[in-house]
């Protein structure tokens, strides 16, 4: 199995994508710390895992707090001694455009989406660096690499996380630490129904429209599903990917290509 005797950390892990990572990782031989702001889903997850004959731990708290960043990272290095992969999954989504948006929910969004994964990655790479080796995908969406109307802070952030990708695989390689992001496009996850419930102002028609609009743009002509992005974060967590780092991966039907 590709991820065996391996430590990993994810975040966001109680639902959808983190979720569905979290799973497979644990199939093909990891022991997940698995984080969650919603402690119980995270547990959740955990229990998951561990029916399925896995190993799993589950951590509460909030990405976006140096206290908490800290705490996840101690708690996976505590219980299994190191730490090979981080999955910075954890992320929200907020509408408006700029006028729109309120200063609580930009600086929300920042803080979760784009502090969150420095603090934890600030954090993990300590214990990376001591080990000379690791693997970090970030993830970032195909809102990274296109615009996209209300959602001013939401790809501002993604576009963030991009580059911050970057700049971490060129100061970290000379460690063994290799680091990537993933652009998802429309996954079927809770936050793709809240960006459906907004832009179509709550009303149900609208948002059925909006709905096969969208999955127009995809190639597939459907949204992703989690488990499909899962299976590229396992490509670039494992040493199948030994000579990747510093990408950009869409994972979106052809919705950037257009």
């Amino acid at each position: 199995m590709r991820l065996t005797h391996k430590v990993a950390l994810i975040t966001g892990a109680g639902t959808g994508i983190g979720r569905a990572t979290a799973l497979l990782f644990a199939q093909e031989g990891a022991r997940v710390v698995a984080q969650d702001i919603n402690a119980d889903a995270a547990l959740e997850t955990a229990q998951l895992i561990k029916a399925s004959g896995g190993e799993a731990i589950a951590i509460g708290g909030d990405v976006a707090s140096s206290a908490d960043a800290a705490a996840m990272v101690n708690k996976g290095v505590d219980t299994y001694s190191r730490l090979d992969v981080l999955f910075n999954n954890a992320g929200i989504w907020r509408g408006g455009t700029i006028l729109d948006i309120s200063e609580e929910d930009w600086d929300r969004t920042m803080s979760v989406n784009v502090k969150g994964i420095y603090l934890v990655s600030k954090y993990a790479l300590q214990q990376m660096m001591r080990q000379e080796s690791g693997s970090i995908v970030n993830a970032a969406s195909v809102a990274a690499l296109r615009g996209s109307p209300m959602s001013a802070a939401y790809n501002a952030s993604k576009g963030a996380v991009l580059l911050l990708t970057k700049c971490m695989a060129l100061d970290f390689g000379r460690y063994g630490i290799r680091v990537n992001c993933i652009c998802p496009g429309i996954i079927d996850t809770q936050m793709a129904d809240q960006l459906l419930t907004y832009r179509s102002l709550g009303d149900d028609d609208r948002k059925q429209a909006l709905l096969e609009t969208y999955e127009e743009r995809h190639v597939a002509r459907r949204f992703g599903r989690p488990a499909e992005v899962a299976k590229v974060v396992l490509f670039l967590a494992s040493d199948e990917a030994s000579f990747v780092t510093g990408a950009a991966w869409p994972v979106d039907s052809g919705l950037s290509a257009g």
